[in-house]
């Protein structure tokens, strides 16, 4: 199953993901639930890059199916309409995939992480 985790700041502002995991709808190299997360992440961060002026950090590890994704500073009105259509296509993709995806919203307060939900962000 892929793991999809937002992260939101305080003020339920973006700043970052960590998507990992295999779906293991069909075998590697023929799932399309991995390929659709991959396309979704990876249009996403070059939109972001070649879009915007936004700071960010990413880390691909395709081995081991994990992207992790962090902006630097709080996003401007392009990276969070980016990132806003980022999530809405890995919703739509759980709600047609739901065995294989799962989407879970984390809240970052005081330096602690606090899960928001399970399956709506």
């Amino acid at each position: 199953m892929i793991k999809a985790c937002i992260l939101f700041d305080g003020n339920d502002e973006p700043f970052g993901f960590r998507v990992a995991g295999h779906a293991g709808f069909e075998r590697r190299g023929k799932d399309i639930v991995c390929a659709a997360a991959s396309l979704l992440c990876y249009t996403f961060l070059s939109s972001l890059n070649e879009l915007t002026d936004e700071p960010f950090l990413s880390e691909i590890d395709e081995d081991h199916g994990i992207i992790h994704f962090r902006f630097k500073e709080k996003p401007l009105e392009r990276g969070t309409l980016l990132f806003q259509a980022l999530l809405g296509g890995l919703c739509m993709l759980e709600q047609e995939y739901e065995r294989y995806i799962r989407i879970q919203a984390y809240r970052k307060t005081n330096g602690t992480f606090t899960k928001i939900n399970d399956q709506e962000v």
